[in-house]
């Protein structure tokens, strides 16, 4: 169970805290700047053939939030490995990268496009 804010305590609603987070420019701008890191390490890790996914690492603002992306088409394909004659290993890079500061795999949120 998550700890309860002591401003809460002292009359302050808790969506108010979550809205000032939220709508915080200081606190935007550490994301950016954690996410930029974050998009560097994936980019040191990826695994290089022509250069093209590891380049494909981008941070984007969304919803409120930041997160960092990898649009490039065979992104799925490295994180989570292929099958068949010829197998590309899973390299989990956007998994790997989570970890790495802090989150989980299951954080990573794998759709291709």
């Amino acid at each position: 169970m998550a700890k309860q804010n002591p401003l809460v305590a002292l009359g302050v609603p808790e969506a108010a805290i979550e809205a000032a987070i939220r709508e915080s420019a200081a606190v935007q701008a550490e994301k950016r700047a954690v996410a930029k890191k974050m998009a560097e390490h994936a980019k040191s890790i990826s695994p290089v053939d022509h250069g093209d996914y590891a380049a494909d690492w981008k941070v984007e603002d969304r919803r409120g939030g930041v997160r960092i992306i990898n649009n490039n088409f065979k992104a799925h394909w490295i994180e989570d490995g292929t099958g068949g004659e010829t197998p590309t290993p899973e390299y989990a890079v956007a998994a790997k990268t989570a970890i790495q500061f802090g989150g989980t795999a299951g954080d990573v949120i794998n759709r291709p496009k």
